[in-house]
């Protein structure tokens, strides 16, 4: 069967907060596409993480923390992602290598971030070299590529 790997920015799960009814469409999404493909979903951390990485850089956190925040920001935007799969591998993988071992084990895998200094769209594009997909799904609220920041 066919890997595709899907990463999801934070804004496009959680644009204001989690929106349980639109996480419960993604999941039936995700839930009837499994039958056709391998799925891998990456999901990014958005507002809330951007939230606590700026409170923790305030309060004098360093990179590398700051980094952690944003991952266990993602990590839990995966849980409640994966309880919404009822497909899904009930653990949300640390490392690329533990989602390519849940994958031999349940047809959808959902996971955040892994380490510090690499985005989710990062491990979205290691991940599919790891599973030898073809293509990667960018889900993302950006509507195209900047090289410099969009807003100013």
């Amino acid at each position: 069967m066919e890997a595709v790997v899907i990463s999801i920015g934070g804004s496009v799960i959680a644009p204001d907060g989690l929106d349980v009814d639109y996480i419960r469409t993604l999941a039936r999404m995700l839930e009837r596409m499994r039958n056709l493909y391998k799925i891998y979903v990456v999901v990014g951390g958005g507002r809330i993480a951007r939230e606590y990485i700026g409170a923790a850089r305030d309060l004098g956190g360093d990179e590398g923390l700051l980094d952690r925040i944003g991952i266990e920001i993602t990590r839990a935007n995966a849980m409640v992602l994966a309880s919404a799969v009822k497909s899904a591998c009930p653990l949300i993988p640390h490392s690329v290598e533990e989602a390519c071992v849940a994958g031999t084990h349940s047809p959808v895998v959902v996971m955040g971030g892994t380490v510090p200094g690499h985005t989710t769209d990062a491990v979205s594009v290691l991940l599919a070299e790891a599973v030898g997909a073809k293509r990667v799904v960018n889900a993302t609220s950006v509507d195209g590529i900047y090289d410099r920041d969009p807003r100013k």
